[in-house]
């Protein structure tokens, strides 16, 4: 069966609405074959699957996070979905290495424990919770056509179900328990307020962190791109793109810079580091 799902992930067929729905079967049931390990994923999803089977799901970023990442590196993973990161930093960082995973979404949640479950992992903790940059309560925004995009925001923007999850800054969750390595923020435009949380722990650790920066994203979360960049630039980072299409690391300065590289593509990964 997994044969027959990686030939067809792989063609023309996954286009069509028949094959999508014999596809998300499949993932009702079984799990896919991912970095020689299994991984669940929502029905819904199909599209990942088949990103995910083929190894085409941000390969240039994956690559940098492969040289990147040390044993023994603890790693935070803010808006981990179900895992496909979290399976990646785990084998990374080896037995006596750490990863936390936040995802604020229960169900993507329940498939992350499952996934960590199934695959006999034991250095990593999963926290279900939303990272911000203070204690409270705040409304997730549920998209019903993609699991991997709900998010905090303005609500009616898309979608039509909200629901009330807790949040908290990452220097109350995690200041002064480890000395943290690295930081992989995907949170569909709330990353100012994950870093805005997390001063503490920068001031600390100085801790490299990998941005995803999706304009639009940002703005229906009540940001202006260009603050994103202001905040990072406050803590002494260097900002580099993850150029997914050419495949190299680009050394950025301002915003008219970056914007560049989204003039085809709706979003890039940032490297920061001091």
């Amino acid at each position: 069966m997994l044969n027959f799902i990686r030939i067809f992930s792989e063609s023309e067929f996954i286009g069509k609405g028949y094959f999508r729905y014999v596809f998300s079967l499949y993932l009702k049931f079984f799990p896919i074959r991912y970095l020689e390990r299994w991984l669940y994923l929502n029905p819904q999803d199909t599209g990942l699957a088949s990103q995910l089977i083929s190894n085409n799901y941000e390969t240039y970023t994956n690559y940098v996070m492969n040289k990147m990442i040390k044993r023994n590196f603890v790693i935070v993973d803010i808006g981990s979905h179900v895992g496909d990161n979290m399976i990646h930093f785990s084998q990374l960082v080896g037995e006596f290495g750490k990863v936390y995973c936040f995802e604020p979404n229960l169900d993507n949640y329940l498939l992350l424990q499952k996934n960590i479950s199934i695959n006999k992992i034991s250095n990593v903790i999963a926290i279900n919770s939303a990272v911000s940059d203070n204690n409270g309560m705040v409304n997730l925004i549920i998209s019903h056509n993609d699991t991997t995009n709900h998010r905090i925001s303005k609500a009616g923007i898309y979608g039509n179900s909200v629901v009330r999850i807790r949040s908290d800054s990452l220097d109350n969750l995690l200041y002064n328990r480890d000395k943290i390595d690295l930081i992989k923020i995907d949170v569909q435009g709330w990353e100012i307020k994950c870093v805005l949380g997390m001063k503490k722990i920068i001031d600390q650790n100085s801790p490299t962190l990998i941005i995803e920066y999706w304009p639009k994203g940002l703005k229906d979360s009540g940001f202006e791109p260009q603050e994103l960049l202001t905040v990072l630039h406050r803590k002494k980072y260097k900002i580099y793109v993850l150029d997914e299409v050419k495949m190299v690391t680009s050394f950025i300065k301002s915003i008219s810079e970056l914007n560049k590289y989204i003039e085809n593509v709706s979003f890039v990964n940032l490297l920061c580091s001091k």
